[in-house]
This record gives structure tokens, C-alpha cells and sequence, in this order.
């Protein structure tokens, strides 16, 4: 397993290499610069300012300057929070977006797994039929829609949970939360009663039974080990997309979180805040679904020799 370990490790530091090298050069072919503004600054002013952030530098300069930065932890400055360096602002809003996909994932996988799980137990019944339902307008509906309407149905019109903030109101947690699980609960929750159903059809589940064993111990003891294993290697990248994909909930319920600077850095062209955040993006998917795949080996033998 620790060769499986280090493989993907090794795998990992080129791709990072390559996104930050992407994500470099792709943001200075947009449009327009960091210090453009509605009112036009002195020549002067523009030039100083690109002289203090080396943006006057030769491309590939620039690229080995930062690179060089990055090896050793170093994001650089932000553009639109000058007394403040990128991995400042990422310390700032980490834990915020860490608590936020912490609820999510929460609310994914208790809502996902028990209505997955008695899915499949009650298969082709109306306790099969409605959690699928719900699920699959999880997968559809998209988090910048869900968000307003959660907001429309449980702020303004039942006046129940506040429509923004993070820790200032009480229960200003709830629909954010709520809006970042919701599809990842349904994604678990079609998991959960596909890999159940394949396992409570097989021959060891039949001996169960026929030795005498309740049903609730069949399926928590015997079932759920092997039918929730597409769950545990799901959670690597839904945890991943979970920071990853905060952005949009940050900005709909205003939340002082790591997605919301990404979304200001992209606005203000503010390119070190951009690079630093995407990298750090990047790290996080890579570690999930590593950490992911290391439960899965542990939980199933098999997959070992066949890696």
C-alpha cells in the first residue's frame, strides 16, 4: 500500500506543476491588468506600480520568479490587499470555507447514506421511489439556484433563517450549509442504494439470512462494509469539490471565506491572489482523493493487487 502511496504522490507534485504553469500564463492573456480602474491613473503611477510587483519583468522571468516562490511556500503579495500576502488571505478564509464544506459533507452523508440505504432496502416502493426522486433534482438543480431559492422560501417568505452572514445571527449557518450538501447528498444517497443493492443480492448475504441473523445486523454488520465502499472513494473528490466549489455559496450568502477572494481575485485581476488560491485548490483535490483512496485500500484488500 505504500508504494500505491508514494506513486500517487510522486504523480501529484508534476500535476500541481502544471496547473500553476496553466494557470499562469491563461490569466495574463485575459484582458485588461490588475491596476486597470474606471479612472484612468498617471503613466507614472501605473509604471511605479508594476516595477514594485516586477509585472515589468520578461514573461518567463516573472514565471521562474514566482515558481521559485511557490517551492518554498511563498504565493506572493495581493494586488488588492497590499498589506497583505496571498497565503495571508488564505489563512484568513480557510477555516471559514473548511467549517462551511464541514457542514456540507456532514448533511451529505447522514441525509445521503440513509436515504440511500433504505432505498435499498425498500426497493420499488414509495420509500425507493421519492428519496430517488428528491435525489436526482439534487443532481440537477445547480448551487447558484438552489441557493436563492432556499433563500426565497426559508428568509423572505417563512421569515425563518437569516439570508447572509457566517457566525454573526443565529441559524446564518443552516441554508448555506444546506445549499453546498444538498447535491452531494443526492450524488451519496444514488451511491449508497446502487452498492447496497449489489451486496444484499450476494451469496454471503443469503447465508446470513438463512443462518438465522436479524436484518439489522446483516446490513449493518455485513451490507454496509462493502456496499458503501463507492461512498468512501466518493468522498475524496466531494470533499475536494466541496472547498473547491464553495465560491458560489460564499458569494451568494456573503461569506468571508477562501471561494469569496478567489471570486474577488478573478474580478480584480488581481493575478497573485488568483495563482495562490488555484494552486492551493488544486493541493486540496489532490490530497482528498489521495486520502480517499488510502481508506478504500484499507476497507478492501482487493483493491490493493489490483493496483
Amino acid at each position: 500500500m505504500l508504494k500505491i502511496v508514494f506513486g500517487r504522490i510522486l504523480v501529484a507534485i508534476p500535476v500541481l506543476i502544471v496547473v500553476a504553469s496553466l494557470t499562469f500564463f491563461f490569466i495574463r492573456l485575459a484582458p485588461g491588468g490588475p491596476f486597470d480602474t474606471d479612472r484612468a491613473a498617471e503613466p507614472q503611477v501605473i509604471k511605479n506600480l508594476e516595477e514594485a510587483y516586477n509585472l515589468d519583468a520578461p514573461l518567463y522571468e516573472q514565471y521562474f520568479d514566482y515558481m521559485s516562490g511557490v517551492f518554498v511556500g511563498d504565493f506572493g503579495p495581493s494586488f488588492k490587499y497590499p498589506r497583505k500576502t496571498v497565503s495571508d488571505l488564505i489563512v484568513d478564509g480557510l477555516p471559514i470555507t473548511f467549517e462551511l464544506a464541514l457542514y456540507a459533507i456532514l448533511i451529505a452523508i447522514l441525509v445521503g447514506i440513509f436515504s440511500g440505504v433504505l432505498a435499498a432496502l425498500k426497493r420499488n416502493t414509495v420509500f425507493d421511489y421519492v428519496p430517488m426522486s428528491i435525489a436526482m433534482i439534487g443532481i440537477c438543480v445547480p448551487t447558484f439556484l438552489m441557493g436563492p431559492l432556499l433563500v426565497q422560501i426559508f428568509s423572505i417568505n417563512l421569515d425563518l433563517l437569516p439570508t447572509q452572514g457566517w457566525g454573526e445571527r443565529s441559524g446564518d449557518k443552516i441554508l448555506p450549509s444546506i445549499t453546498l450538501g444538498f447535491a452531494y447528498a443526492a450524488y451519496i444517497a444514488r451511491l449508497s442504494r446502487g452498492g447496497m443493492l449489489e451486496v444484499l443480492g450476494q451469496d454471503f448475504i443469503r447465508t446470513a439470512r438463512a443462518k438465522g441473523l436479524s436484518e439489522t445486523r446483516i446490513v449493518i454488520k455485513h451490507a454496509m462494509q462493502g456496499g458503501l465502499l463507492p461512498v468512501v472513494a466518493f468522498l475524496g473528490p466531494a470533499i475536494a469539490g466541496l472547498l473547491g466549489g464553495s465560491f458560489v455559496v460564499e458569494t451568494i450568502f456573503n461569506i468571508p471565506g477562501l471561494g469569496r477572494f478567489y471570486v474577488e481575485g478573478a474580478l480584480n485581476r488581481d493575478y497573485m491572489l488568483i495563482l495562490g488560491t488555484t494552486i492551493f485548490f488544486s493541493a486540496m483535490i489532490i490530497f482528498f482523493n489521495l486520502i480517499s483512496d488510502i481508506i478504500v485500500l484499507i476497507l478492501n484488500p482487493k483493491a490493493r493487487t489490483e493496483s
